[in-house]
């Protein structure tokens, strides 16, 4: 908490671009140092062995989270292509899940296979974040010149009402 707050009040701060270069490299390196732990405590039989459900799932979430993400960015009035980028950001388990998994893991809550079944999702899904927000905004642009989805309204049916409509 700490770090946060330190952070809020340099990123405001007339220092906040020499902090911030000095500090990217070491941002990399921990990002680094992050993957490889996670990615360490993968057990890769139990992968090779339930690969199809390990897919499926990381499938699941991201379309369920993506597209729970991308409804309220709708709803609270984002254009389509900012709201694409939203439920692709928002789209993975998320690095806190990885934190109760550790933590749900001193409880043996489950077997060790469903354990890693929900870690190599949430890996899984992290590492699909990254394409997935790249590929919104293709996406975005498909779906604007395919359907005549319109981004300041919702949709092409909205400016097709004509005069005698009220909206």
């Amino acid at each position: 908490l700490g770090a946060f707050a330190a952070g809020v009040v340099v990123s405001e701060s007339i220092y906040r671009h020499p902090v911030m270069a000095d500090i990217m490299p070491f941002k990399d390196l921990f990002l680094a140092i992050f993957f490889v732990s996670v990615g360490l405590q993968i057990n890769l039989t139990v992968v090779a062995n339930d690969w199809v459900r390990i897919l499926g799932f990381s499938i699941l979430i991201l379309l369920v989270k993506g597209t729970v993400a991308f409804n309220v960015a709708r709803i609270f009035k984002l254009r389509l292509r900012p709201a694409l980028l939203t439920g692709a950001a928002l789209a993975s388990s998320g690095e806190f899940s990885l934190v109760l998994l550790a933590k749900a893991a001193d409880y043996r809550p489950a077997d060790e296979s469903i354990q890693q079944l929900l870690l190599t999702c949430a890996a899984l899904t992290m590492a699909t974040v990254p394409l997935l927000m790249r590929g919104s905004g293709n996406i975005g642009t498909f779906l604007i010149r395919t359907f005549g989805i319109d981004e300041k309204k919702g949709s092409a049916q909205a400016e097709n009402l004509g005069a005698s409509h009220a909206i």
